[in-house]
């Protein structure tokens, strides 16, 4: 996933990079570092964000994967 691509998604959700944060449990500095393609963007966080993005359920807390 792109950095283009990570901030579109944030913005088909109309979220913040500070909302968006807080739903995946980062710092809102990951957030925006991941969209100007500072800090990369692993398998991991695309998968997160994705599962925020198609507004299913999850359990309390952030987004984990096992």
């Amino acid at each position: 996933m792109s950095a283009a691509d990570y901030r579109t998604f944030r913005e088909s959700m109309k979220k913040t990079p500070a909302e968006l944060a807080k739903d995946l449990g980062v710092d809102a500095n990951t957030v925006t570092g991941r969209e100007l393609g500072e800090i990369p963007i692993t398998k991991e966080a695309e998968i997160a964000i994705k599962q925020v993005a198609s507004g299913r359920p999850r359990r309390r807390g952030p987004v984990m994967f096992f």
